[in-house]
């Protein structure tokens, strides 16, 4: 049986992966953004999610990549660190006034893209597609290296 590397599901995957990432990255580059730090917006502007502990799990990146990404944030002006006033050892994470602008720009530039993508799709293929990523991704698996 010959191996053919452009038929193999990993490959495919991977691909499709890769293409999504680099819209994405050229996306947020035009707002001065990367990837990891509009996922921090995401996570403190959309999820609601203010400790950087759980900004790491959310995200699914190391606490001392976040701590960085934090700290280059806050000097950006995109977000204040503050200490919990119910436990002072605790750091609660809030978005500025910038941080808000771009996250609302940045979502309507991905939301954009995420139909131009779709519209390849059905209805229903996007909802079979759906359904078998999260098939494929449920269960105990190694964390990614990266996002």
């Amino acid at each position: 049986m010959t191996y053919h590397l452009h038929d193999r599901l990993g490959y495919k995957l991977t691909l499709a992966a890769q293409v999504n990432n680099q819209i994405l990255v050229n996306l947020l580059a035009q707002l001065g953004l990367n990837r990891q730090t509009w996922c921090v917006l995401v996570a403190v502007g959309e999820q609601q999610i203010n400790q950087p502990s759980e900004i790491a799990d959310y995200i699914g990146i190391q606490r001392a990549a976040v701590s960085r990404t934090l700290k280059d944030m806050h000097s950006k002006g995109l977000l204040r660190r503050d200490s919990d006033p119910d436990n002072g050892k605790q750091t609660l994470v809030t978005l500025t006034d910038e941080g808000k602008r771009l996250l609302a720009q940045s979502l309507v530039l991905c939301e954009n893209a995420t139909q131009r993508l779709e519209e390849k799709l059905t209805l229903t293929e996007r909802q079979q597609l759906d359904k078998l990523l999260n098939k494929f991704l449920s269960g105990p698996m190694d964390p990614p290296a990266r996002i």
